[in-house]
């Protein structure tokens, strides 16, 4: 009978191991957390860059087929023209060029510009960690040069 009272003197106490455990939980949650937002971030960009270069698609065949851009995102016959995560907007400089931008609305989202021009295959731009889609800083006939901390995805 001693020894059973001597074991339970020793070992550690029930509400002591709960702490434990749920300290072992919230650590891991609180590595895992920023983790799970990042990708998430991550899959709303994704879905905006696929709209932008559906649109440039879109941009692309029109000018082969009738000679001239589509001045507005409901003309291109894609039905995104808002989200809860992005704005989307197309703008024409003349007749040759056709910028094409996803505007994120929250802060975590990066924001983006695509171009085409002519019989390029276009071009877009993407702003690290900004709500500002990047300004297109000079168009060429061959070539698009994107802003300072903006990256060029193809």
């Amino acid at each position: 009978m001693q020894d059973l009272d001597n074991n339970n003197k020793k070992s550690f106490p029930l509400w002591g191991k709960f702490l434990i455990g749920f300290s072992v939980i919230g650590i891991l949650a609180a590595i895992s957390l920023p983790s799970f937002l990042n990708q998430s971030s991550k899959a709303r960009g994704a879905q905006a860059k696929f709209s932008i270069v559906a649109a440039i698609k879109v941009q692309q065949k029109n000018y082969k087929d009738t000679g001239r851009f589509i001045p507005s995102w409901n003309e291109l016959g894609l039905t995104m023209t808002s989200s809860d995560d992005y704005e989307y907007q197309v703008a024409l400089r003349g007749n040759d060029i056709v910028i094409v931008t996803a505007t994120a609305k929250k802060e975590r989202l990066n924001s983006f510009t695509g171009v085409t021009f002519r019989d390029s295959n276009g071009r877009i731009c993407e702003a690290i960690g900004s709500m500002k889609p990047p300004e297109i800083l000079r168009i060429t006939d061959t070539s698009i040069e994107c802003p300072v901390g903006s990256t060029v995805l193809n």
